[in-house]
This record gives C-alpha cells, structure tokens and sequence, in this order.
C-alpha cells in the first residue's frame, strides 16, 4: 500500500490544504479517489489490494456504493469473474425504476466495495437497501477509513468492515517520504479525532436481525405476538419449534407435554386430528400455557379475503380462538393478510400471522420475484407480520422472525421432496431464526430427549452466529 498512496498523493486523490465538507467543517485534507479511473496501472494496483481482503468475507456478488466505488466493482466484477449488481443513486421514473440493476436470488451474500469511509451512511444506506431486497450483506471492503466514526458506525449495524489503509496509515506513509511535515501530519490527526462524524441513531439507520440478540430484537416487534415469541426464546434459551404431525388428540396433548419444556413453539396441523373438537384447542392452551410455548397452526390462508375470514374465525377448528400465530401464502395479493388482521382485531387477542417466503420442498413453484413482492406485502402489515417461513433471510429487519423448515440432525430428505439441512448451517448460514423439526423428533423413541438434542444444537449455532460478528481486531 506504501507505493500506492504515494502515487495517490502524486495525482491529487489526497490533498492537503482547507476543503469545506458536507457536515459544513473544514478539514485539513481530502480524499478523492474519483481521479484514479484515469490511471489504469494505479487502478489495476488498488483493485488487487481489495481483492486481497475477499478471503475474509463470502460472497456471491459485489456491489460498489455509488459513485466512485462502482469502477472498483466493475473490474473487480470483470477480473475475478464475479457478479456484479449496480446500485443506483436515485430511481429513475421511467422504465422499471429498479434501485439495483441485475440477477440476484434472494438469501445469497453480497459485497460492497466503498473507497473511502467517514461516517459510513453511505455503506449503510447500500446495504440497507439490499438487504431490503432479500440478500445477505455481512461484509465491506473500504480502501480508506477516514476514522471519523464510521467503523463503529458499520459494527453497530451488524456490518464486517475490511480495511486497506487509514488515514493513519497515509499520513505516516507521505511523512516518511518527506511529502509532509510533522506539524502537517499532527493537525491532520487532531482534527480528525476531535470530529467524529455525526451519526443517526438506530431508528435511522436498520440493525441487522442476523447479529442482534433477541433480546435486543424484542423492542424493534411491531407484532405484539412476535415480541411475545423472542421473550419466550430468550427466557427458555430456545429457538426450537416442533411440528406436530400427528392425527389424534391423545397424540397431540402427550407430544405437547413432552417437548414443552423445550421449545417455544408447536406447530399443529388441526386438520389431520381425526378426533378434533373444542377441547382439544382448550387442552393444548392450556399446556401452551403450562410450558410457556406459542401455538402455530400451520393453515397457509391463501384465498380471497372474505373466504379467509371465515376459515379463521368459524368453521370447525375456530382456529382465532387459541393459535397465537397463522401461516399465511400470499399468493392471493393484500387482501388475505388484511382479512386475518381484521378479524384478529376483532377477536380483540394478540394475534400475528407467518408468511410463507420460501418452502423446503424440492421443485417448489415458489420464485425469487414472488419471495420479494411477499417482503413487500409485509412491510405494509407489519403490526400483523410476526415473520416468515423460508429457507434464507428474508429480511434484516430485527423484528421479523425467520422460521425454517426441514431441520435434522441426521437425515437429508425423504422420497416425497422434503429436503434436510442441520441446525447449524440453517442458524449460522442461512440466517433462521427459529428452526422447525417434525419427524426428527415425534417419531423418537423419546421425544422429550429428542426435542433437547435439538434445542442444544440450535441455540449454540445462534450463540455462534453472534460470535461471528465480532471481527478480529
């Protein structure tokens, strides 16, 4: 890096003198890596050094911030054969009026590539925005850090800053090469460390859901339901959920008093109970009650708005008068999750509704597009929307719970589609919040037993996944 901040300094990237900057302070010294597009040796040096730091992060795409990262990320892109997306600095009203350019699926991991980093709004405000779209995005690559605040700024939301130089670091560098005096470099590093960039407070810029505990998440709920759900988590220490798939009462209420101690949720399928009436949904509140659990029922609501009215509030299994949370496809448009809120209103109880975002199921009809435009209906719900079913993250928001289907410990799938993964790689890689076992557990020989092994592994997997956020220093 020594040669190349030299050879920045040569050509104006970093300049010395007074510059008025945005916050209306004048600073010392400047940096403006904009110039460096007309010098492609200098270019070609500066991309292998951000290149150098890839294998700290993963990643499936490269996004640099507009503007003066985007011809990093191009030859980046172009020389190390890897995708590239383009954010936009403001939407057009024409056309598609897309923010991001480009093919992505929601739940793979993106890099942005900043140049240089004061606060770090603008990082976050790219990285919010593609989280927004359903991508991972754990890590940046900054070339310059001003060390004005900024890095803190990136940890705090749940972002892994890799740093080529600092500020520091320049001005060490053009001192020993006789560029600049003691007195320069001394000013330059009062200045900077006595003015930390403003930053905007949590409610401005998102943290992400991936590295806040739950404890912590609990006070971004909307959902009063979903607030309920991570008390329950954090309380128990468990983000197990087991599914019920069992057809009679006597089976339902036994599994429920074994595994309650375990879990903080059950998921019924009220359907497949053959002997279903009142009192079994009175029963089970009961023992819901007993274990400290949530009720699930897995209905997946998706016809016309009046139609689901009437499945949830009537009907045989009444299903608004005992389960805390409802599945939801949102195939039918807004109406259906305007339907359950409705009637939850009128039932005058905590209610919340589980979107499906994603399925477990191999050869699913569901796409990318539509897992988005899902994403969208529920930020217009969200004092309904508890979370999602899917199989990555869906979203950062830290009040949003991810639900994720098809967990064992030991099996990768059955000759009916369903696919398997472990607890750790669907908590630490794809982002869950709360796995869900079915057969893993109700058919051992002993459930309760069965329900703890699960419990253990997935809560060390969380444990580890806020481990992982902590960057080495």
């Amino acid at each position: 890096m020594e040669s190349i901040i030299n050879e920045l300094h040569s050509i104006g990237a970093i300049k010395f003198g007074e510059f008025v900057l945005k916050s209306g302070l004048v600073s010392p010294i400047y940096f403006d890596l904009r110039g460096v597009i007309s010098y492609p040796k200098l270019m070609n040096q500066l991309v292998e050094q951000v290149w150098c730091k890839k294998e700290e992060a993963k990643f499936d795409y490269i996004c640099g911030v507009p503007y003066t990262a985007l011809p990093l990320a191009s030859v980046l892109s172009v020389q190390h054969n890897v995708p590239m997306l383009l954010k936009r600095k403001e939407a057009k009203d024409y056309g598609t009026k897309k923010m991001v350019e480009g093919i992505f699926q929601p739940g793979n991991k993106c890099l942005v590539v900043e140049d240089v980093i004061t606060s770090g709004n603008s990082v976050l405000e790219t990285v919010k925005l593609l989280r927004d779209l359903g991508l991972e995005v754990e890590d940046v690559i900054l070339v310059l850090d001003r060390e004005q605040g900024g890095i803190d700024n990136l940890l705090n939301h749940g972002v892994r800053p890799h740093v080529l130089t600092s500020a520091s670091e320049v001005l060490n560098v053009l001192n020993k090469a006789g560029k600049i005096s003691d007195d320069v470099v001394r000013r330059t590093l009062d200045f900077l460390h006595k003015n930390p960039e403003p930053i905007p407070p949590p409610a401005v810029m998102e943290h992400s859901r991936r590295f806040m505990p739950f404890s912590k998440r609990v006070n971004h709920c909307v959902n009063p339901v979903a607030k309920k759900l991570l008390e329950i988590i954090e309380e128990k220490k468990t983000n197990l959920c087991v599914s019920a798939d069992v057809t009679t009462t006597k089976e339902l209420l036994e599994l429920a008093e074994k595994v309650g101690p375990e879990i903080c949720v059950l998921k019924t399928h009220m359907d497949i109970i053959k002997d279903f009436s009142g009192e079994t949904a009175c029963m089970l509140v009961g023992l819901a009650m007993k274990h400290n659990f949530l009720l699930l029922e897995d209905r997946k609501f998706a016809d016309i708005g009046n139609t689901v009215k009437m499945q949830y509030t009537s009907g045989k299994f009444f299903i608004s008068s005992w389960a805390d949370l409802v599945t939801v496809h949102t195939i039918s448009g807004p109406g259906v999750l305007q339907a359950l809120k409705e009637a939850a209103f009128d039932a005058n109880k905590p209610r919340g509704c589980v979107i499906i975002g994603e399925l477990s199921s191999a050869g699913n009809l569901i796409t990318a597009d539509y897992s988005s435009a899902s994403m969208v209906l529920a930020a217009e719900h969200f004092d309904f929307v508890s979370g999602f079913v899917s199989q990555n993250s869906l979203s950062s928001r830290p009040g949003l719970i991810h639900f994720t289907p098809g967990v064992s410990l030991g099996c990768n799938g059955d000759n009916l589609g369903q696919q398997y993964s472990d607890p750790d790689h669907v908590v630490t890689q794809r982002g869950s919040d709360v796995i869900i076992v079915g057969r893993g557990i109700i058919m051992d020989a002993n459930p309760g037993e069965a329900a703890r092994k699960y419990k253990e592994a997935a809560w060390a997997a969380y444990e580890k996944r806020l481990l992982a956020a902590v960057p080495n220093k």
